[in-house]
């Protein structure tokens, strides 16, 4: 569980992990010596991307984040589409697989497997991507082009997606199993809708499957922490973790 510190005070930068939080979530890299953290980017295009993820190259290895999530400021717009998503993923995913395979430690050392019981390449876990104004239906539609594709999903994601979805049994809806399979991180800041929780089980207990040692969330207070920790708990006392 990594703790948000965006849009929050800078003192939370110096503060160290609470008994919540295993690592920090921050825009930049962080001057102290965190041993965890996760990068959230967020750049205007593609070039801006590019010089971003430039940057994180110039880092020493031991210094790299844990993840690295791409918020394209355009798509977090309410006048994001499906294929102005498709259009920023095509310019992006090359960029991020080149990244990915120039730092391996990035997302693979978590020993995801594909459908054939073998380990993800180097160059497709490591960057997710953040469409919050996407339903779950329109980013099953974005995996139907780009299939490579990691996801970070947050609760606007759920209040846009019809209230039908029956997320007791995600092996009955192709689009909520394939955005599931697809999934790398959960974001719980500011979760108030009754599915969220549902469905974090069921991507934790896919990334079990899938061979993963860690999962990652990030939320902003101690409460949203105790509330993913307790989510947590109870699915791997399910799956016997």
């Amino acid at each position: 569980i990594f703790r948000s510190i965006i849009n929050h005070q800078k003192s939370l930068l110096k503060s160290q992990p609470t008994p919540w939080f295993n690592g920090i979530a921050v825009s930049t890299c962080p001057r102290e010596n965190h041993s965890k953290w996760i990068s959230q980017l967020y750049p205007q295009n593609t070039m801006e991307a590019a010089i971003m993820l430039e940057k994180l190259s110039n880092l020493p290895t031991e210094r790299l984040p844990e993840l690295i999530v791409v918020h394209n400021r355009h798509q977090h717009s309410t006048h994001a589409s499906i294929d102005g998503s498709l259009s920023y993923l095509r310019e992006i995913l090359p960029l991020g697989a080149q990244f990915c395979e120039a730092h391996p430690t990035i997302g693979s050392k978590y020993h995801r497997l594909n459908a054939h019981g073998r380990p993800l390449n180097d160059h497709v876990v490591g960057i997710c991507h953040s469409f919050p104004h996407h339903s779950i239906a329109e980013l099953a539609m974005i995996l139907d082009v780009f299939l490579p594709t990691r996801l970070a999903i947050s609760p606007q994601n759920m209040v846009n997606t019809n209230k039908s979805v029956d997320w007791n049994d995600i092996h009955r809806d192709d689009d909520l199993e394939a955005v599931v399979n697809n999934t790398d991180m959960l974001s719980l800041e500011g979760a108030n809708d009754q599915g969220f929780d549902t469905l974090a089980k069921h991507v934790w207990g896919a990334q079990e499957q899938d061979g993963a040692q860690n999962a990652f969330a990030i939320c902003s207070t101690n409460e949203e922490a105790k509330l993913l920790e307790s989510l947590f708990a109870e699915e791997r006392t399910k799956c016997n973790w």
